[in-house]
């Protein structure tokens, strides 16, 4: 087993976890009285899963295969914000980017129908003109997004480029029905729970996501992480032969205190700040 720190977080691979250690680690901890294994913290585990992706690789790639597992383990109403990097530049790309993408987004382990809210941010390219329409590239991606049964979540953001790449999938508690901004952020942050974040190098764009149009093999290879908080999830992940010898899953250990949830927020949190107006 190995541990490495990070920030106020310890993570420890989970697959690779012995009984022995784990206890000598639990009496050390007792004894130190100053970390504790999640297992026996009150409140849910978050995991680290390590997704990579190499040049040649045939789709579907894991980063696809990574959120499908995830969504299809869960059932929450489901706000997601998206921090694309570059994204797609023509209307043809964006309606096939979300025409593969949607059903992922919606898939749930209830069969009620699942409200699912997607935000989408300027990244690199967001602010530039797209071809043939009067929209800029965000904007066409906004329509897309609404014409493939995905609510909306509109929100001003700066028209800097950003060359960020995240997903944060928010389990919606309460209604928030105004335009997203620097001055509200705070109290949208009290209407959700994030659940979920993907950080890494991959532009969620058609081209990255699934191959291109023809779903080509990878042209360059990526790394990606994905942080989330689901027992069920995990073990679908871990237990699907396409990722259990690809994927590295780890375990959260953490000081006392804030839980797997708030860690989550205050991403979110450091985010918004930075990225809205």
């Amino acid at each position: 087993m190995r541990i490495f720190p990070v920030a106020n977080r310890i993570l420890i691979y989970f697959h690779r976890e012995g009984s022995d250690f784990y206890n000598l680690w639990n009496l050390y901890c007792k004894k130190k009285k100053r970390i504790r294994l999640l297992v026996n913290a009150k409140g849910e585990k978050m995991y680290t899963v390590y997704i990579a992706k190499y040049k040649g690789d045939i789709p579907d790639f894991n980063i696809t295969r990574v959120i499908s597992k995830y969504m299809s383990c869960t059932d929450y109403d489901c706000g997601i914000i998206s921090s694309p990097g570059y994204m797609n530049v023509r209307v043809g790309t964006t309606d096939e980017f979300y025409d593969k993408l949607a059903p992922a987004f919606l898939q749930s382990s209830s069969t009620n129908t699942r409200h699912i809210e997607v935000g989408i941010f300027n990244g690199m390219n967001g602010s530039n003109h797209m071809k043939g329409t009067g929209n800029t590239c965000r904007e066409q991606h906004e329509k897309s997004i609404q014409s493939h049964q995905l609510n909306l979540i509109t929100l001003k953001c700066k028209r800097k480029i950003d060359h960020r790449k995240m997903l944060f999938f928010m389990e919606l508690k309460d209604n928030f029905n105004e335009i997203l901004s620097l001055e509200n952020y705070e109290q949208f942050l009290h209407t959700v729970t994030v659940r979920g974040v993907m950080i890494g190098s991959s532009n969620q764009s058609l081209k990255t996501y699934y191959g291109g149009s023809g779903g080509g093999s990878a042209d360059k290879g990526e790394a990606d992480i994905f942080m989330f908080v689901d027992d069920e999830a995990k073990n679908s992940i871990m237990e699907d032969p396409a990722l259990n010898e690809s994927v590295v899953i780890s375990r959260s250990l953490h000081v006392p205190g804030d839980s797997d949830t708030d860690y989550l927020k205050s991403i979110l949190l450091d985010f918004l700040q930075n990225s809205l107006e």
